[in-house]
Formats: C-alpha cells, sequence, structure tokens
C-alpha cells in the first residue's frame, strides 16, 4: 500500500432494489464489481408514498396513512436482511437504506451522500406511452441526474 492509498475514499457501489428479479441481477453484477475493486455495496430501496384515497377517510385517516407507511418500512427490513446477507456471504462489505419517497430521489440522494463511484441498477423491457411521453423509466432518470456511471442490467430470461 503506498501513502496515496492509504488517503484514498473508499469505493461505494450503490444498488437500487425493489426485490424482483431485475434487482436480483443487478445485485450479483454489483458482488462482481465489488470483488474486483475492493467497494461497500450499499443497497437502496424506496419506500413511496402512501397512495391518496378515493373516497374520504375516517377521522382517524391521517393514522391510517401512518400505519400504512410504517407497514411498508417494516415489510421491507426482511428483505433487505435477506439480500445483504447474500452479499455478506459472497464476502462483500455491504450496508442498506430504506428511502421514503420516489426510487429515483432515494438513489440519486444516496449517490450523492456516499460519493458513489458507481450505480448498478437491474432493469425491465417495459415502454409504455407513458414512459415515452415522461423521460423514460427510472434508469433513464436516473442517469441523467447522477455524475457516477450507471449500469444497467437486465434480468435473465428463464
Amino acid at each position: 500500500m503506498t501513502d496515496d492509498d492509504s488517503n484514498r475514499t473508499p469505493e461505494i457501489i450503490v444498488a437500487p432494489t425493489d426485490f424482483g428479479p431485475a434487482s436480483d441481477a443487478a445485485i450479483d453484477h454489483a458482488i462482481e464489481r465489488a470483488r474486483a475493486t475492493g467497494a461497500e455495496v450499499v443497497l437502496v430501496h424506496a419506500i413511496p408514498a402512501a397512495p391518496f384515497p378515493v373516497v374520504p377517510l375516517p377521522p382517524a385517516g391521517a393514522g391510517t396513512i401512518a400505519a400504512h407507511a410504517k407497514a411498508n418500512d417494516a415489510a421491507a427490513v426482511a428483505p433487505i436482511e435477506a439480500q445483504l446477507a447474500r452479499i455478506r456471504r459472497a464476502g462483500v462489505d455491504a450496508s442498506a437504506r430504506i428511502s421514503p419517497g420516489p426510487p429515483v430521489e432515494a438513489i440519486v440522494e444516496a449517490a450523492d451522500e456516499l460519493d458513489a463511484n458507481e450505480i448498478v441498477m437491474g432493469r425491465r423491457n417495459r415502454w409504455s406511452l407513458l414512459r415515452l411521453l415522461t423521460g423514460g423509466g427510472t434508469v433513464r432518470r436516473t442517469i441523467d441526474a447522477v455524475d457516477c456511471p450507471v449500469t444497467a442490467v437486465r434480468a435473465s430470461v428463464s
């Protein structure tokens, strides 16, 4: 190790996850990259805001929305822990962040705060008129919003 190496910031790979097959494929790729570079993998999971109710809520409505958000947070913990365990079994340092709000905002915030070297994220093959009109999906909007490289990994087709 040289003197320059001791002052280097550890490498960080941000790996967004929604617990689907595309995220699993991206995590596999992130593990490979982390092994090659010695980087830490930081999982990022976004908890969307509670949907707006279609009918008026009863007076305890605010509590119902808070309960919905809390249940979503709790539901994310077990899958995140399972993914962290899988990464660590592969010999890679890993941590996780669960963030409220839209996925792109959570990913960009994590990448900026952690000074990420790379984002490795899953890509689905779904296109619609809405995506074309709104500027693309999560991967495209993330690429447009960050300064670090973004690797989009497609889920393997079985």
